[in-house]
């Protein structure tokens, strides 16, 4: 047992007493191994010397143990500092553009099915929507052709017509005074409607010369006029039509030719195509 307390070297005389009578520091036991202690002071080593003072810097003894039994607080989670913010309010046009979008949403959920039904979004919108003429026709191309009872007096069959079971072509003339007037119609058959469509692109994009105009015929159609001929060819499901109507002889531009001379005898055919 110490001689002095180790906390403030009050002399101990009680061996038994277990705190220091003066400051109530615990007393330290008799132990098998002497434990290392050190002055506060200075920090030298001071072993078992019980002297009330360092016997290096003379200060009065204050024992370090080996071992300082440390605590850790219970952790406390920080606090932010940031003010709460208050819930944003919307402006009046805000709301609107919400309440647009809401009516936007709600016109396409119920327009669904028929945007489905017709090629999807971007058919739709693009104008390529299917139709229910948009199908496969098997009738004999001599059943939808012109034909000179189609035409007004005057005109007369120039040749004869050149017919296979998927193709057909006639044409038709009128002379007024030195001038020739022509009516041409060439009609082709398509195994698929896909190939009737890639066939009316194709001849749609070869015409890079004139001015070209959608025609609203058939399933799609396109027109225009040359220096001397009204054109106009559409597709009707698996079947594309061109009728053209043209003027020849000593004049090299005509300037009263529209559209529509070509249009009037197409809408002959695709109506007997529908029929």
């Amino acid at each position: 047992m110490a001689k002095f307390c180790p906390e403030c070297a009050n002399p101990i005389n009680d061996s038994s007493m277990p705190f220091c009578s003066k400051c109530g520091a615990k007393l330290p036991g008799t132990s098998p191994e002497v434990q290392p202690q050190f002055c506060r002071t200075c920090g030298n080593p001071i072993g078992d010397n019980n002297a009330p003072f360092c016997p290096k810097c003379g200060a009065k003894r204050q024992i370090i143990p080996l071992e300082v039994p440390h605590t850790y607080p219970s952790y406390i989670p920080p606090v932010s500092k940031e003010p709460i913010k208050p819930p944003v309010k919307r402006s009046t046009g805000e709301w609107i553009l919400i309440g647009c979008a809401g009516i936007i949403f709600l016109i396409i959920l119920l327009s669904y099915p028929y945007i489905i039904h017709h090629g999807g979004v971007v058919g739709v919108l693009s104008g390529n929507t299917q139709d229910s003429r948009d199908q496969i026709f098997a009738k004999n191309l001599s059943e939808i052709v012109l034909t000179i009872n189609d035409l007004p007096k005057g005109w007369k069959t120039f040749g004869s017509p050149n017919v296979t079971k998927n193709s057909y072509s006639s044409k038709f003339i009128k002379v007024v005074g030195l001038t020739p007037y022509v009516i041409y119609l060439n009609i082709n058959r398509y195994p698929t409607i896909d190939q009737a469509k890639t066939e009316y692109i194709s001849k749609k994009a070869e015409i890079t010369q004139f001015t070209v105009e959608s025609v609203n015929i058939g399933i799609e159609g396109f027109g225009y006029v040359n220096d001397d001929s009204s054109i106009v060819e559409f597709r009707q499901g698996n079947i594309i039509v061109r009728t053209q109507y043209g003027v020849g002889g000593i004049v090299s531009t005509f300037d009263t030719l529209s559209i529509d001379d070509a249009k009037n005898y197409a809408n002959i055919v695709v109506d007997r195509i529908n029929q």
